[in-house]
């Protein structure tokens, strides 16, 4: 019996379908080493920057966004 070749997923569906189901481990990681709770837009950014997108962070001086650029760095 033959399948039809339309009805299998791409390698990139399937890469999709693999990391979605892997949940963020290294964010999990990055997190796990700091010693204080993200703030949302910090933990935003950087789940974003994990799922393969870019940002761009503007906050007042002093409000974490160096934390985001180690995240990027940590990827």
């Amino acid at each position: 019996m033959m399948t039809s070749k339309s009805n299998e997923a791409s390698p990139a569906e399937r890469y999709k379908r693999a990391k979605s189901k892997a949940g963020n481990p290294e964010f999990e990681l990055f997190t796990h080493e700091l010693r204080f709770p993200l703030d949302d837009f910090q933990e935003r950014a950087c789940l974003a920057l994990e799922a393969d997108y870019g940002v761009l962070v503007a906050a007042p001086t002093g409000a974490g966004k160096t934390v985001i650029g180690e995240f990027a760095i940590h990827l």
